[in-house]
């Protein structure tokens, strides 16, 4: 098969802005002041929590209870409220940005030590039998059904990925839709990071980066975390 053409990004704002964030902008060194960072974010937030659980027991040794009080001025009693709210959510984001941090780190030396895969040698996809359609089918439909029961079918497709026979559902109502992947076989659902799949240079697999990237932009909740 003719190689792909290489991934080209698209000039934007978001993407400029998107590598000034990851410090891409200015090659791929400073990927290893981003884990400190992160782990320096956590330390501060840690730090802060328990400083203010330190004078909220001292607080409630004088019985004075509440968990917001005034003290030192409106701009530092504004900072205690606020800080106090939004600990854990910063600590969210620390936490997965260092993960991201440390994946994107562990892309760069993949790369710099392997390089891109040589011209020609991409790997030939297996072909699929008519013979084996139906059954394939079949167990996908069954694995859907059983897992999503009320979602309309919008596409089905049957693969042969990573040397595993796959059925990939898409289903849902009008533009709420999602794409779940089968083992044609099993009927087993299938994440992004299996065996035999080709490797893709993050050291924790693709799944796992994905995940990330959903807790620590927030909608791994959905639209409400955004």
């Amino acid at each position: 098969p003719t190689p792909p053409p290489p991934r080209v990004v698209v000039p934007s704002e978001r993407n400029t802005v998107k590598a000034l964030h990851r410090m891409t902008t200015f090659g791929n060194w400073p990927l290893w002041i981003n884990p400190l960072v992160g782990v320096g974010l956590g330390v501060f937030v840690v730090t802060g929590v328990v400083m203010y659980l330190q004078l909220l027991r001292a607080r409630q040794r004088l019985r004075r209870r509440t968990l917001f009080w005034s003290a030192g001025g409106w701009w530092r009693s504004l900072h205690r409220w606020v800080s106090v709210c939004a600990a854990l959510f910063i600590l969210i984001v620390s936490l997965s940005g260092t993960w991201l941090a440390v994946e994107s780190l562990g892309l760069a030396l993949y790369f710099a030590s392997h390089g891109p895969p040589p011209s020609g040698q991409h790997k030939t996809p297996t072909p699929l039998t008519e013979a084996q359609l139906p059954a394939m089918l079949t167990t996908t439909l069954q694995a859907n059904r059983s897992l999503r029961p009320d979602e309309p079918l919008k596409i089905v497709r049957l693969r042969m990925y990573g040397g595993m026979p796959q059925g990939v559902v898409i289903s849902g109502l009008g533009d709420n839709t999602q794409q779940i992947v089968f083992d044609a076989t099993t009927g087993q659902r299938i994440s992004e990071t299996e065996p035999g799949y080709p490797e893709t240079g993050f050291p924790f697999g693709w799944q796992a980066h994905q995940v990330a990237k959903q807790i620590h932009r927030g909608d791994y909740i959905g639209l409400t975390g955004r």
